[in-house]
């Protein structure tokens, strides 16, 4: 046997032994992803088990943090005007609305909400507008809303609400999609805060034909907004406090 043929049987079997390597490496990686795959997704297909996953997660809600059994007996003791039905519902169409509003790109358009939440949408959609950005929600479904939070701070009284929502979502500038994916839904979770707030609609639109009190004195007509005494006697009398409930912040959670 020539030294060329021992050189060339020698080449082969390294080459065999390459192969063998790589064919054992495989198995034990290919097994692996299988093992892993079984105990993730019960499925031996790791690519399809992921798929099976994103179309779960695709529709499937995000849970809420509800705490309205506990946070509604403190309520209305405060204000036994409260009515949660009616709330959560306006919760749920200011944030329909809300997301509408960006989805168009306008500033204006909310179905309710205090200066403050028209404000945030303003500041919202004009950042996106100053990066040439457009922020697209389709197909809003709302799953699930609950009282999350109730709290007194600094004079502020607010009630916050936590809704669960799906909905397609994508982001584009230039007309290039950068984010989300319009074909796909996405799970989401947005705090909507309620506050009580001096009711301004009533103040204004009923001005001084609609708002008046009786001096207990004098039985003098009192028809001056924030007024502390009659103008006929001088008595001391109580101030208009015309308050209600107004939208002012969703934050996504």
């Amino acid at each position: 046997m020539t030294a060329k043929m021992i050189g060339t049987i020698i080449i082969l079997v390294l080459l065999l032994a390459v192969i063998g390597a790589g064919y054992y490496l495989y198995y034990r990686i290919s097994r692996k992803i299988r093992e892993v795959s079984q105990m993730a997704f019960g499925t031996d297909n790791f690519l399809e088990g992921l798929k099976a996953q994103n179309e779960q997660l695709e529709n499937t809600p995000k849970s809420i943090a509800s705490m309205t059994s506990i946070y509604m007996p403190r309520i209305t003791k405060d204000f036994p005007e409260f009515h949660y039905e009616e709330m959560r519902y306006r919760a749920e169409n200011v944030l329909r609305s809300f997301l509408n509003c960006i989805d168009r790109g306008v500033t204006t358009g909310l179905c309710e909400g205090t200066q403050e939440l028209q404000d945030q949408l303003a500041l919202t959609v004009n950042n996106y507008t100053n990066h040439n950005q457009r922020a697209h929600y389709s197909e809003i479904r709302i799953h699930q809303t609950g009282l999350y939070k109730y709290q007194k701070m600094n004079g502020r009284v607010s009630v916050i609400f936590q809704t669960s929502v799906g909905y397609k979502y994508y982001l584009e500038k230039n007309g290039k999609i950068i984010g989300g994916d319009p074909d796909h839904f996405e799970q989401a979770r947005y705090n909507i805060e309620a506050v009580y707030v001096q009711d301004r609609d009533v103040i204004e639109n009923e001005g001084t034909q609609g708002l008046g009190l009786i001096c207990p004195n004098c039985g003098g007509a009192i028809r001056s907004l924030g007024a502390k005494e009659c103008p006929y006697c001088g008595s001391g009398v109580v101030e208009f406090n015309i308050r209600t409930w107004g939208f002012a912040k969703i934050k996504k959670s």
